[in-house]
């Protein structure tokens, strides 16, 4: 019989803000869901490069995390344009 894998445990303590902390946990929680969880090394990383891509600004982050996790992407990627912007569909016929 094969035995399980050890899935790593991720400590999150090296984040300070208390926000951020729970927006990468919610980032490890999907990555154990789709079967790809992180190393303690990649999940510093992956916070470092989600600070350069939001700006620094958590409004962004929870933005790049939900376009990751609602595409089913792996990594974190630059938000596209259209992405979280308000539609307006009042003029749209269907």
């Amino acid at each position: 019989m094969k035995s399980k894998k050890q899935v790593p445990r991720i400590d999150l303590s090296f984040i300070i803000d208390d926000d951020w902390r729970e927006l990468m946990h919610e980032w490890v929680e999907y990555h154990l869901d789709i079967k790809h969880p992180y190393t303690q090394r990649g999940i510093m990383a992956c916070y470092s490069r989600l600070i350069r891509l939001s700006g620094g600004n958590i409004e962004s982050a929870y933005l790049i995390v939900e376009q990751s996790e609602a595409n089913n992407y792996q990594g974190l990627f630059p938000l596209k344009e259209s992405y979280g912007q308000r539609k307006h569909y009042k003029d749209c016929l269907f």
